[in-house]
């Protein structure tokens, strides 16, 4: 069964609960983008493309603008096997055959998310695989690691950096605060200028982790925002952050993250790196010194993850070391 792209679903889903969703950009004008990023497609793909950056800037949604209903999307970091290459990508290619005329979208799209998690084989069956279709289908593969991409890969795209500029963050900086106050007015929430600023500026330039922390903030009842508030710790990982200092079994924790994380590892790999030391600053005070070994521990595994073929058990080691590190 092939997974095809469906932008006019207007039914209620799970989907329109969950903020970054329900405000996820429906065209190229929509996105927050530096401009030498939207000057690459914004007359159509002339070539295939690779996004790759860090996480919350994007790129899926991007990808998804660009392709539309009939097209094929693939969750890479769960498809990871190269009998995804050999079946649904090659049977989805050979049927109807289409063309691109100079530039203009006459052929079918395959979106290859977080493309950095398959595995090797699949790299090799994607090589053919591209240059066979080249003629009606363009590929959109993303990636937060482009260094995981073999360079005979990334030779069959043109590469484009999410990561932004220092010339880049000012324009992009205003942007996000336009953005953010207009989801809390839709929402009914009143945020505080200088709590605005401050929310944009601590996660950016993660809008999708900017977006997650008005929610959560919201369904703790608050809807009203100042900076004073901004000095407790709310977020997508506090309940997973509390878990830690609760004394909760290790089997529980494993059972959470397996239920609530698995195809998005990296990203929470990243919070433990990025996240867990305002965590313990503003929850945790005391055991501040616990802040080196976690990110130490943390990196190490986070590396280690790039060469299994499941992430899933790699971040579940990390929690297992984690959990004795901070039960000892």
């Amino acid at each position: 069964m092939l997974y095809l792209i469906n932008k006019n679903n207007n039914s209620m889903s799970i989907k329109n609960t969950i903020w970054v969703e329900k405000y996820r950009p429906k065209t190229i004008e929509d996105m927050i983008l530096p401009e030498r990023v939207v000057n690459k497609v914004k007359n159509g793909l002339q070539n295939h493309i690779l996004l790759y950056g860090t996480a919350g800037l994007g790129k899926t949604s991007l990808a998804k603008i660009l392709a539309d209903d009939n097209d094929l999307y693939i969750n890479c970091s769960v498809e990871t096997g190269v009998d995804t290459v050999r079946t649904k990508i090659t049977d989805f290619c050979s049927n109807i055959a289409l063309s691109f005329d100079g530039g203009k979208r006459k052929g079918k799209i395959v979106i290859l998310d977080e493309f950095d998690g398959v595995s090797d084989a699949y790299f090799k069956a994607m090589r053919g695989t591209i240059e066979q279709f080249a003629g009606t289908t363009r590929f959109i593969a993303t990636c937060n690691y482009i260094q995981k991409i073999p360079d005979h890969i990334q030779s069959r795209f043109d590469c484009i950096d999410f990561n932004f500029s220092k010339e880049d963050e000012v324009m992009l900086i205003k942007q996000y605060i336009k953005r953010i106050h207009k989801i809390a007015l839709a929402e009914g929430i009143t945020i505080e200028p200088k709590a605005i600023l401050k929310i944009v500026k601590n996660y950016f330039p993660d809008l999708r982790s900017t977006i997650t922390f008005l929610q959560s903030t919201f369904l703790e009842g608050n809807t009203t925002i100042t900076p004073e508030d901004l000095e407790k710790f709310t977020g997508e990982y506090k309940e997973l952050f509390d878990m830690f200092f609760t004394k909760v079994d290790y089997f529980t924790i494993y059972s959470y993250i397996y239920k609530n994380y698995i195809g998005n590892e990296d990203e929470a790999f990243i919070a433990f790196g990025k996240d867990f030391g305002t965590y313990l600053a503003k929850t945790q005070p005391e055991k501040l010194n616990l802040l080196g070994p976690v990110i130490s521990l943390q990196a190490d595994w986070h590396y280690k993850s790039a060469f299994v073929a499941d992430k899933i058990s790699a971040l579940a080691a990390f929690i297992f070391n984690l959990h004795k590190l901070t039960n000892s």
